[in-house]
Order: structure tokens, then sequence, then C-alpha cells
């Protein structure tokens, strides 16, 4: 019988070591590193796993009603902002699109469907845009640094 598993066999010292943690690292040296160097470590869950995370630091909500007999220009709700944990963002109305630039909520943004919260984990920018009629858009945003 052969035993394909890679993790069979393997001692602490078969890994490479591996580097120390950075003890001060800003949040766009996060954002930015890839850490390709790193070396990858081969894991296998062979059991329950519990996983914590932290709650958000803070949030900030708002809303804006738009109205498309004025303008239909797209609107920026959120700014990019690389401390955002989620977003979530609803309308009080159908026709309103969603994107991450003026060009996407305009051209190609995704339909916000009346009353469903969208959740959104990115840090870019959002902007919406109603079609026709009048729609209240309200958004909240957590943050998990300051």
């Amino acid at each position: 019988m052969s035993n394909d598993d890679p993790y069979v066999g393997l001692e602490p010292s078969d890994y490479a070591p591996v580097p120390d943690d950075p003890s001060d690292v800003s949040v766009a040296e996060l954002m930015q590193n890839q850490l390709d160097d790193l070396p990858a470590v081969p894991i296998r869950q062979t059991g329950p796993l519990n996983v914590r995370k932290m709650g958000n630091k803070d949030w900030i909500g708002g809303n804006t009603t738009l109205d498309a007999t004025i303008t239909t220009n797209a609107y920026r709700i959120l700014n990019s902002n690389p401390n955002r944990a989620r977003a979530v963002v609803w309308s009080s109305a159908a026709g309103a699109n969603v994107g991450r630039s003026q060009a996407e909520a305009t051209l190609a943004g995704a339909a916000l469907p009346l009353g469903v919260p969208i959740y959104m984990e990115h840090v870019q920018e959002v902007w919406v845009r109603l079609a026709t009629g009048t729609a209240t858009i309200s958004w909240f945003e957590e943050v998990w640094a300051e």
C-alpha cells in the first residue's frame, strides 16, 4: 500500500526556519508586502479547529438620498480605507448600482437589491448610482485599526 501523504514522516527539523515576525509593521506595509520569501509550512488539519476573530475597533455610518430626476451621476459613499474590515451598503429602492469607481458604478456596477444589505470586505472606494427614481443609500464601515 502506497502512502502519498507528503506530511507523513516529516520531523520539525525538516522544515526551513521561519523568520522572526517584524515587531513594528505599519498598515501600509501589511497591505503591500507579499512576503514571497517566507517559507511555506505544510499543515494538515485532523480534528476540530476553533477560529477566533477579534472584534473590529470602530465603525462609521451614513446615508444619502439620490434623486435621478436631478442627476444620474455616480456618487462616492466610501473613500479607500486600508483599515476597513468590512462595509455594508443597502438601498431603499431598486435601481441603484454599486461599483469600485465612478465609471464602474455608471457602466457595469452590481445592482443593489431593494433593502438587502450587501457586505464588502475590500479597501477600495465604493460608488453608487441611481438610474431612475429616488432612493436612500445607507452604509456603515467597520475598521480594525486606527
